[in-house]
């Protein structure tokens, strides 16, 4: 975690030497989420979940990196 912060914190330094400056429009939005309580595995049924709640897979995968090697 540290190594991240550390690397933002230095891109950010060479952005304000080279005099460029980051508009909010240049920075990525945050996704908008909702707390979902899953009681089952829901691995096999991904695609009636993503579908039920409006997402795709990608999002899903995105937002949940244990699904990755799925």
């Amino acid at each position: 975690m540290f190594t991240e912060y550390l690397a933002v914190k230095c891109i950010f330094e060479i952005l304000n030497n080279m005099d460029l400056i980051l508009l909010q429009d240049d920075l990525y939005q945050p996704f908008k989420t909702k707390v979902i309580s899953v009681d089952s595995s829901i691995v096999v049924w991904l695609r009636v979940f993503q579908t039920f709640n409006q997402t795709n897979y990608k999002t899903l995968k995105v937002l949940n990196p244990w699904l990755i090697n799925e």
